[in-house]
């Protein structure tokens, strides 16, 4: 630890040494992170198909040929 003059530490040394010592902490801080960004992505995905659906704006037949590879979709098209 690290002490300056009045018996205060310094906070970016400290927060070096804090960040180094629990490294493990960090990382697994960062994989949590992006697991949750993950799960959000899916999840607005996952909604966006049930209100569609719900809304009955969505077409069942369109959207089963997309995903089977058989039909492309022009995203690009206005």
């Amino acid at each position: 630890m690290t002490v300056v003059p009045g018996g205060r530490l310094c906070r970016r040394q400290a927060a070096d040494e804090y960040f180094s010592r629990n490294r493990c902490r960090a990382d697994a801080a960062w994989f949590i992170g992006i697991a949750r960004a993950v799960g959000n992505l899916i999840g607005n995905c996952g909604a966006t198909v049930v209100i569609g659906a719900w809304e009955h704006e969505l077409d069942m037949t369109t959207a089963k040929h997309v995903l089977d590879g058989e039909t492309t979709v022009d995203v690009t098209a206005g």
